[in-house]
């Protein structure tokens, strides 16, 4: 009997340790992407075209221009990393690991429904003035009046954006800690929390319980419906919102 409950605690620390430098391996590869993606921008030329009236570093990062290039790049980057972090052999493999399978209308709008759902609940509240939008972000959307900047701004907050943090944290961090058969609550919520902490721009806690409570939501459908695809367009689907309620 001693020796079956050491063999569990021995086993429960193992999956603490994998769920951990997992994590870690994850949130390195979100924080690095970006780092090496402006860098790529500067050293190939392209980042002079962002430089004009910018004179700070926080001015280049609210630069939409700039943001939408380092996205795209992003991206790039990290297709050819997914066969490495997925232990995949072929592009098949990636696929099925990801969990990018068929799609089936209903499923789709149920996703949607559950994602308006809290896309109400977000906005009411901030109307009810029970959280405040961030000072920050407000200053950020203020500076935008033209429509290339409109379409900028979605492109990257509601398709890019979107896109690459679903394969992250709904797709490789989601498999890789299934494959330690990590209890699938402990897995939404330790998803959910990674992906909060790298939305370190926000200084409000409201804000970052929110970011929890959506990413726990995408979390949720993702092992409910095996399948990233409905992550993907339900992040999509939220940010747009955030969007469209700061211009309508």
């Amino acid at each position: 009997m001693t020796i079956s409950k050491v063999n569990n605690a021995s086993a429960a620390l193992n999956k603490m340790m994998l769920s951990v430098l997992s994590m870690l391996s994850i949130l390195l590869l979100a924080l690095a992407l970006p780092i090496f993606s402006t860098l790529i921008v500067f050293i190939s030329g392209l980042g002079s075209i962002f430089l004009d009236d910018v004179h700070t570093i926080e001015q280049l990062s609210m630069n939409l221009g700039f943001n939408f290039t380092t996205s795209i790049v992003s991206v790039f980057l990290m297709l050819p990393l997914l066969q490495y972090y997925l232990s995949a052999k072929n592009k098949e493999n990636i696929v099925n690991r990801l969990a990018l399978k068929s799609i089936t209308l209903t499923r789709l709008i149920m996703t949607l429904l559950a994602v308006l759902t809290f896309s109400l609940f977000e906005y009411f509240i901030f109307r009810l003035g029970i959280f405040e939008t961030p000072s920050s972000m407000l200053d950020f959307l203020e500076s935008i009046d033209t429509g290339l900047e409109i379409t900028l701004l979605i492109l990257t907050v509601g398709i890019v954006g979107p896109f690459f943090e679903e394969i992250i944290f709904r797709g490789i961090a989601f498999y890789k800690l299934e494959q330690i058969s990590l209890n699938p609550t402990f897995i939404i919520l330790i998803t959910s929390l990674a992906f909060t902490l790298i939305h370190s721009q926000y200084e409000q806690i409201e804000v970052f319980i929110l970011l929890f409570l959506s990413s726990c939501l995408l979390g949720l459908i993702r092992y409910v419906s095996g399948n990233l695809w409905y992550c993907i367009f339900g992040h999509m689907v939220m940010n747009i919102i955030v969007v469209a309620e700061n211009f309508l």
